[in-house]
């Protein structure tokens, strides 16, 4: 079940060319990446169903993004963590009774290897047992940019999508933190 668990996150990972190929520091080094490299590692996680039963097994390729390994100015510039506005909670939960609608969510499969790291913020990565390192050119769980990174990979796609629609009209907010 591991083994599967993952075979399927490193499918995905080598899908969206989150990681260069394996090569040298020095070669690492010529493409202008200069910060410390990073430590990868895997973390894997039985998922239960609320009655206890298996719901699935999960692995994860994580950066080791704390703060003895990632450092603010050298790997990464800015942050951002979206989340719930109230007022906007509030109007959608009225929306739903007023309407009879049904709430629901989805879960968007490894969401965070959807981002490309900006260029500035690619790093040199190291995967426990391989003798070489590694470019990391897409967003990756752990990282202190990720979720500014899925963000806006998601802000853009609302986007476009919305006003692909007849009728429909989006405009980004004045302040998107997304953006910086």
């Amino acid at each position: 079940e591991w083994s599967a668990s993952w075979d399927k996150e490193w499918g995905s990972i080598q899908s969206r060319n989150i990681l260069s190929d394996e090569m040298s520091l020095d070669e690492i080094r010529a493409q202008g990446i200069t910060s410390k490299p990073v430590p990868l590692r895997n973390v894997m996680e039985i998922k239960k169903t609320p009655l206890g039963e298996i719901a699935k097994w999960k692995s994860r390729l994580v950066v080791q993004g704390h703060s003895g390994n990632v450092r603010k100015f050298e790997h990464y510039w800015e942050t951002f963590s979206a989340s719930p506005n109230i007022a906007t909670t509030r109007l959608m939960l009225t929306l739903v009774a007023q309407f009879g609608y049904h709430r629901g969510n989805v879960d968007i499969e490894t969401a965070f290897l959807w981002g490309n790291l900006p260029k500035n913020e690619r790093l040199a990565v190291k995967l426990k047992g391989e003798r070489g390192f590694r470019i990391l050119w897409g967003n990756l769980y752990g990282l202190p940019q990720a979720d500014r990174v899925y963000t806006k990979v998601r802000n853009d796609f609302i986007m476009s999508k919305f006003n692909s629609l007849p009728g429909w009209t989006c405009k980004r907010a004045l302040y998107d933190p997304c953006l910086f």
